[in-house]
């Protein structure tokens, strides 16, 4: 029972914060638009806000673990080709190809990554879990790009992606955290503070705004690509990988960290990189909404199971 209260204890304020934005969007204090634009606030400024300090007070002296940098990198790679390899059996629209590509790999990590490992672990010492957004983040958007470039038959255009990648200010905020972290520079109070309020915001304000996006209609109309993608996001992707893992002797904090990096809802950014790059933003956005709700169920399973085998 306490195992259960625990998960309760994690997955529920995030619940709250989504139920919240989506109550505001149906009683009228905020429209969708502004809703989407909350949430470009909140991923140009709030979360790299947050991703900075979670990167900067990392604790250089308890060591890096580059074996769960190595792990999560190369089965992102790993899920990469063998999506683009079977999703095109599966569906015959490209329109739809890359917009399932990105659905099922991309997860909405640096969102609730934090927020999970926070919860479990504690405030402190989140080094393993800011590393791994911070190192996943470009990954994540040079083969989100590749997937939606190369399904919609055009030529995978280098200068752009890395105009985007360079210019991402989760990336600019991850390397300024390094930076700061590895030449040991002391910031001043009026700096930490504000960075460190801006980032309390984050969490909240970003459920909130996913919240007041979500819109159910238009289900039937894509429901078979859906369903592939959210089973294979929520369930697939963590059963598959999370075992591998606790085979291979991940635990604790690593562990926690890889559970939202493999069990996290699709990435919100997806649905509006399908409707720059002509995917199927439709499809899209259904994804996110789908994996967002039962994501809370999904996760909330994970960790039940996890605690009950003290794991973490």
């Amino acid at each position: 029972m306490a195992n259960f209260y625990l998960a309760f204890e994690v997955i529920f304020p995030l619940l709250a914060y989504i139920m919240i934005g989506f109550a505001a969007a149906r009683m009228n204090l905020w429209d969708e638009d502004t809703a989407l634009t909350m949430n470009k606030m909140v991923f140009s400024i709030f979360m790299p806000a947050l991703l900075f300090e979670n990167v900067r007070i990392i604790d250089l002296a308890a060591g890096i673990n580059y074996s769960l940098i190595l792990y999560g990198t190369v089965s992102t790679l790993i899920t990469f080709i063998v999506l683009c390899t079977l999703i095109p059996r599966l569906e015959k629209e490209d329109s739809r190809r890359g917009v399932m590509i990105q659905g099922i790999f991309r997860s909405n990590f640096i969102l609730f990554g934090l927020a999970v490992a926070r919860s479990l672990w504690g405030q402190e010492e989140l080094g393993d879990t800011a590393i791994l957004i911070a190192v996943m983040i470009p990954l994540f958007n040079v083969l989100a790009v590749l997937a939606l470039e190369i399904f919609r038959g055009g030529k995978v255009y280098w200068p752009r992606i890395l105009r985007n990648l360079v210019t991402n200010p989760l990336i600019i905020s991850s390397l300024l955290g390094l930076v700061v972290l590895y030449s040991g520079i002391r910031l001043p109070a009026f700096i930490t503070t504000t960075t460190s309020n801006l980032g309390k915001v984050a969490t909240p304000l970003a459920l909130a705004a996913l919240g007041g996006c979500f819109r159910f209609e238009a289900v039937k109309s894509c429901l078979r690509p859906l369903v592939i993608t959210v089973a294979a996001r929520l369930v697939v992707m963590p059963v598959i990988w999370l075992t591998i893992a606790v085979f291979l002797g991940f635990r604790g904090l690593a562990l926690i960290s890889l559970l939202p990096f493999y069990g996290a809802p699709t990435a919100v950014a997806s649905y509006t990189m399908a409707q720059q790059m002509e995917g199927d933003c439709e499809l899209a956005g259904q994804i996110v909404v789908y994996t967002s709700i039962l994501s809370i169920f999904t996760i909330f399973g994970f960790i039940v199971i996890f605690k009950s085998l003290a794991l973490f």
